[in-house]
C-alpha cells in the first residue's frame, strides 16, 4: 500500500519556495512514490460556503514575489545578491530583519544564519518588545490589529505551529503559485501512458504472408484483439498524480473491497498546521468525497456520527457524493470523521477500478478503489504417502508403444507408488498392462495438445510431472528435489524443468515486441543465455528463471491446469506451450535433475513427424491464439520492422 505523506513542520519558521525565505512557516515538501493526486481545483473552498468570509484573503488576490519589492530602507537593509520577499507589500516592524551578502540575522530573537547555514535555538527564538504587523495591499496593520504573544515560539514533540500572524490563505495562494499548471485531468491519461511506454521496443507488423492470407482467421484475430484490449482498459490501474503540496495526507493505492462490501478509506487525515491555522473561522469548510464512476457509495459510520454530530453536518449519506462541513473552531473533529469514511461497493464487479476524489480547501485528490472478487484457491491434498500421493506423471503417446512400455517400467523402477496417467491417439491402441496406470485412448490424431490435456485432468496430485514418452528415469531423476523448491516460498516458483541428457539444456527468454499499429505482438524469437548471474534463483545456483525450457517438468498442478495445453493445435509442438505460460507461470530450469533420451521412430510415426515439420510453421492458429502478426520460427516473407 502506497501512501502520499507530507511531513508536520519543522521547528523552522521560514517558509522556503523557490529560494526565497519568508518569516512565517516551514512546510516541508516531499513528493514520495505514491499514487496520489493533489491537484489545485480553484478556491480554496466552494462558493456556496463562502458566506460571510469577504474579510479573507481570495484566491485572486496578487501575490507579490518581486525581490524589488519596495521596503523601508530602515526595515529591510539590503545589500549585492541579498534577496527579499514581499507579499502583498508585506513590511516588518519592531525587529528589524536584514541580509547582506547572502546571510541573514535576526536580532531581537538572537537568531542568525552565515555562509548558507541556518542555525535556529528552539528556545532562543523569540518575539520581544515588539509586535509583528502586516500590509496587505497597502493597508497597513498596527500591533492592535495582529499581535503576536510575547515569549518564545517553541514546537515541542507533537506539536503544531501556533501563533500564525498571517491568515493561512496567503500560505494557500503561495502553495498554488509553486504547484505545477497542469492536472492529470487536463493533460489526459493517453499522453503519460504514451511516455511510461517510451523506452518499450515496438514493431511495425510486416504484410501477411500468401498462407496466412488465404485463412480468414487473421481478420478474425484483429477483431477480437480490439474487444480483448477494451477488456484489459477496464482492468487497468488508473494512474494517479501525486504533486508535492497538499493539506491533506492519505493512501493514493492499495485499498480492495469485495462486490457489494464494505471497506474504510483508511489513512486520510489532514495536517496539524492547516487545522491550528483554520481554528479561529467561523464559517462553514467544505471536505468532499465523490465517487467517480459511480460504483460504490459513501458514508460515515452512527457511532462516529453520534459523538460529533453536534459539531458536523453530513449531506448525501449513502449516495455516491459525501459532504462533511464544519466550522473552523470545530476542525480538530473534522479528522475523526473523515478518518472514518466507508466506500460500500454497489455493483457486481469481480475485477473493476473506482476512483474517490477527496476535496478540502480547493485541493482535489483521487484514491484508487479495486473492486476484486477474491479467487478461491485451488488447494490439492498433499496425502500423507509422501512423494507417491504428491505427484503424478503424465505422457502423450502417438504409434510408439515400445517406446511407451520402456517408460512405464523405467518410471516404476525408481517410483512404484507414483501414479501414470497416459493419453494416446494412436490408430489402432494396444492395451497396457501396469499397476496403478490410467491409459486413455483418443480419436485417430486428436492431436498432441488435446492428449495432454485429457492427462492433465485426471490429475489428482498436488504436482504433476511431464514427460515425452521416450524418456528414461534415472538415478538423478529427483523428482523430490523438483518439490523441494517448489516448496521454497524464496524461490517463488511454479514450474521446475529438468536437464534432458543428449539435448542441449534450454533457458531462454522470449523476445515479444508491442505492435504499434494494434495488429498484434511480434515473436521476435528469444534472448538466448543471456544474463544468467541475474536469472539466479535464490538459493539454488543450479537454477535459473526461463520462460521456455525442455518439456521434462514438474509443475503445480493447478497453476498448469490455469495454463493448459492448446487443443486446436494438432501437431507436435514444443514452444507454443511455453509461450502461453509467459506471465502466467513463473519458471527456472534446473540443472541437477537429469531424465535420459533414446529417441525412437517407427515407420507410422515418422511420417506424421515430418508433416509436423512441414505443416505447423505455417498454421495460424498459434498465430490466433495469442494474438500475434508474426513468429520468427513461422515462414513469413518479411520481418517486422523495430522502433522505439
Amino acid at each position: 500500500m502506497s501512501t502520499c505523506f507530507r511531513r508536520r513542520p519543522t521547528g523552522s519558521h521560514l517558509l522556503i519556495i523557490n529560494g526565497v525565505f519568508l518569516l512565517g512557516v516551514v512546510i516541508a515538501i516531499t513528493t514520495r512514490d505514491c499514487n496520489c493526486d493533489c491537484k489545485y481545483t480553484g478556491n480554496y473552498r466552494t462558493d456556496e460556503f463562502m458566506d460571510g468570509a469577504d474579510s479573507l484573503a481570495r484566491d485572486d488576490t496578487p501575490v507579490n514575489l518581486d525581490s524589488s519589492s519596495s521596503q523601508s530602507a530602515d526595515d529591510n537593509p539590503q545589500s549585492e545578491g541579498d534577496l527579499s520577499l514581499s507579499v502583498s507589500d508585506t513590511s516588518q516592524t519592531g525587529g528589524d530583519t536584514s541580509q547582506t551578502e547572502g546571510d541573514m540575522s535576526q536580532s531581537e530573537g538572537d537568531t542568525s544564519q552565515g555562509e548558507g547555514d541556518m542555525s535556529q535555538s528552539m528556545s532562543d527564538t523569540s518575539q520581544t518588545d515588539g509586535d509583528m504587523s502586516q500590509s496587505e495591499g497597502d493597508t497597513s496593520q498596527t500591533e492592535d490589529d495582529i499581535s503576536q504573544p510575547q515569549g518564545d515560539i517553541s514546537q515541542n514533540e507533537g506539536d503544531t505551529l501556533q501563533n500564525l500572524d498571517n491568515t493561512p490563505f496567503d500560505l494557500l495562494r503561495i502553495l498554488r503559485l509553486a504547484k505545477s499548471a497542469s492536472s492529470l485531468d487536463e493533460i489526459g491519461e493517453n499522453p503519460i501512458r504514451d511516455k511510461i511506454e517510451k523506452y518499450r521496443l515496438k514493431c511495425v507488423c510486416p504484410e501477411p504472408p500468401k498462407w496466412l492470407m488465404r485463412s480468414d482467421k487473421n481478420s478474425r484475430r484483429l477483431e477480437m484483439a480490439k474487444e480483448m484490449e477494451r477488456d484489459m482498459e477496464k482492468k487497468l490501474q488508473p494512474l494517479v498524480k501525486c504533486e508535492a503540496l497538499s493539506p491533506v495526507s492519505y493512501y493514493g493505492s492499495g485499498i480492495t473491497v469485495e462486490p457489494f462490501e464494505s471497506v474504510p478509506l483508511v489513512g486520510i487525515s489532514i495536517h496539524d498546521f492547516v487545522i491550528n491555522a483554520l481554528r479561529q473561522e467561523d464559517n462553514f469548510l467544505h471536505f468532499k468525497f465523490q465517487s467517480i464512476n459511480n460504483l460504490g457509495i459513501l458514508y460515515v459510520p452512527k457511532d462516529v456520527v453520534q459523538r460529533s454530530s453536534t459539531l458536523i453536518r453530513l449531506e448525501g449519506v449513502n449516495t455516491a457524493t459525501l459532504d462533511i462541513l464544519v466550522s473552523g473552531k470545530d476542525l480538530g473533529i473534522l479528522n475523526t470523521v473523515v478518518d472514518n469514511v466507508v466506500y460500500q461497493s454497489t455493483s457486481y464487479h469481480i475485477d473493476r477500478y473506482d476512483q474517490v476524489e477527496i476535496t478540502f480547501l480547493g485541493f482535489s485528490h483521487r484514491i484508487n478503489v479495486h473492486i476484486r472478487r477474491q479467487p478461491l484457491p485451488d488447494l490439492i491434498d498433499p496425502g500423507q504417502d509422501g512423494i507417491s500421493s504428491q505427484v503424478t506423471v503424465i505422457t502423450k503417446t502417438f504409434e510408439r508403444y515400445d517406446c511407451l512400455g520402456r517408460f512405464v517400467i523405467n518410471v516404476r523402477k525408481f517410483y512404484p507408488g507414483v501414479p501414470i496417467i497416459i493419453a494416446d491417439d494412436s490408430e489402432f491402441p494396444e492395451i497396457v498392462n501396469a499397476s496403478n496406470v490410467k491409459h486413455f485412448t483418443m480419436p485417430f490424431r486428436d492431436g498432441c495438445f488435446a492428449g495432454r490435456n485429457l492427462a492433465l485432468s485426471q490429475v489428482r496430485t498436488k504436482y504433476v510431472v511431464f514427460a515425452d514418452d521416450d524418456f528414461i528415469f534415472t538415478n538423478e531423476t529427483r523428482l523430490e528435489s523438483m518439490i523441494e523448491k517448489l516448496e521454497d516460498p524464496k524461490a517463488n516458483l511454479d514450474i521446475i524443468s529438468g536437464h534432458i541428457q543428449n539435448l542441449t539444456s534450454l533457458d531462454y527468454i522470449f523476445r515479444l515486441v508491442k505492435g504499434v499499429d494494434g495488429k498484434g505482438m511480434c515473436s521476435m524469437g528469444v534472448y538466448g543465455m543471456i544474463d544468467r548471474e541475474r536469472r539466479r534463483v535464490p538459493g539454488y545456483p543450479q537454477c535459473v528463471y526461463a520462460e521456455m525450457a525442455n518439456n521434462f517438468f514438474m509443475a503445480k498442478t493447478s497453476v498448469l491446469r490455469r495454463i493448459g495445453f492448446e487443443p486446436g493445435f494438432v501437431y507436435a509442438g514444443h514452444e507454443e506451450f511455453w509461450m502461453d505460460a509467459v506471465g502466467k507461470a513463473q519458471s527456472a530450469v534446473c540443472l541437477d535433475v537429469h531424465v535420459d533420451h533414446y529417441r525412437t521412430e517407427t515407420t507410422k510415426y515418422g511420417g506424421y513427424r515430418w508433416q509436423t515439420e512441414t505443416i505447423r510453421k505455417r498454421d495460424p492458429h498459434l498465430l490466433f491464439e495469442n494474438n500475434l502478426c508474426y513468429w520468427r520460427n513461422w515462414v513469413f516473407d518479411t520481418k517486422p520492422k523495430i522502433v522505439q
